[in-house]
């Protein structure tokens, strides 16, 4: 089970392979990349191989009482003997509100208020209306949300070495002000036999 666990620009997720096992103690399977533990957010999607998922015995007959809530086992791409490749990916989105309540405006409030209770106007309302200027409040928590991703690898291989060099930048901003994400991701796997 795979589930995003908060919204905005910045990820966060829970994983589970083999339910809850704990009510205190983290659910969470081990993540081992390349032979070495670590999490899903140390590598980038683009440079993944493979994944394997080992949930039964397997995982704590290798990993013992690490592995009792399952492995996820991630391979990154080495380089290959050959003319260098150099690959290019990349994105831009935008995002948008879809069904944002109507809210009332200031004066739309200050009229709905005096018909309910009258007696309840407070003198700095009475002056804020008095003034003639609102805020837009969505309009000054809310934006158009973007999301970048850039990522640029180059691999090959000559005798016997084997290389395989990429760099990631992800840069998002969410639909709330202020609310940003940006990663930068680098990845060097040089293998000499």
């Amino acid at each position: 089970m795979v589930q995003t666990t908060s919204a905005g620009a910045a990820p966060s997720e829970s994983i589970m392979i083999r339910g809850r096992n704990s009510i205190k103690a983290s659910n969470a399977p081990l993540v081992v990349i390349d032979g070495v533990a670590g999490s899903l957010n140390d590598v980038n999607p683009n440079d993944v191989q493979s994944v394997e998922v080992l949930k039964d015995a397997s995982a704590a007959a290798i990993y013992g009482s690490r592995g009792s809530n399952g492995v996820i086992l991630v391979t990154t791409k080495s380089g290959k003997s050959g003319e260098t490749k150099l690959k290019y990916n990349g994105f831009y989105a935008m995002q948008r509100f879809a069904n944002l309540p109507d809210v009332m405006t200031g004066e739309e409030f200050y009229k709905f208020k005096l018909e309910r209770e009258p007696t309840s106007m407070t003198p700095s309302e009475q002056a804020v209306y008095d003034s003639g200027v609102f805020a837009d409040w969505l309009g000054l928590s809310l934006r158009e949300g973007m999301s970048t991703s850039h990522n640029l690898s180059f691999s090959g291989g000559f005798k016997n070495t084997k290389y395989y060099i990429s760099g990631d930048l992800l840069n998002i901003k969410g639909l709330a002000v202020n609310d940003n994400y940006k990663k930068v991701t680098t990845s060097v796997m040089l293998i000499i036999n």
